[in-house]
């Protein structure tokens, strides 16, 4: 069976409602350069980041390739 990209893995795990609900800390955006207004894909990475920094899940520490 091939392993699961890490991408599949938090999806899996906080589910793609709980990723959509997480809240941007205001002391992140408000250190980002305020011309430009945050992407959709970059909410979303911030808030997969979130998820994975505050809560652990299965595969947490594999290594990301073998020798």
């Amino acid at each position: 069976m091939p392993e699961k990209f890490l991408y599949d893995l938090i999806l899996e795990e906080f589910g793609k409602r709980t990723i959509q609900n997480t809240e941007i800390p205001k002391h992140l955006t408000d250190n980002l350069n305020p011309t430009f207004e945050l992407r959709e894909y970059q909410k979303e990475a911030f808030a997969r980041f979130l998820l994975c920094f505050e809560n652990n899940f299965p595969g947490e520490g594999a290594a990301a390739f073998s020798i």
